[in-house]
């Protein structure tokens, strides 16, 4: 593991989470990091939201639908 890795704030589903990317890959450390794999969404399978503000304002715009692609 990468010893100089930076830890970021993360939003899924209305849960926030503390994460790390990797390789392309997230790992996601506390509380709720079983709840990605209990209940993947997106087409990928995952959907996780970087943000650098206030949590409340983040569940906030994703209430409101800020985030939803456009196709």
């Amino acid at each position: 593991m990468n010893s100089n890795r930076e830890i970021k704030k993360l939003f899924y589903m209305g849960f926030p989470m503390y994460g790390w990317q990797e390789n392309g890959e997230w790992f996601i450390t506390g509380f709720f990091r079983y709840i990605p794999l209990l209940f993947p969404v997106g087409e990928e399978g995952w959907l996780f939201i970087e943000y650098n503000c206030c949590y409340l304002r983040v569940l906030f715009k994703f209430l409101r639908g800020d985030f939803i692609s456009k196709k």
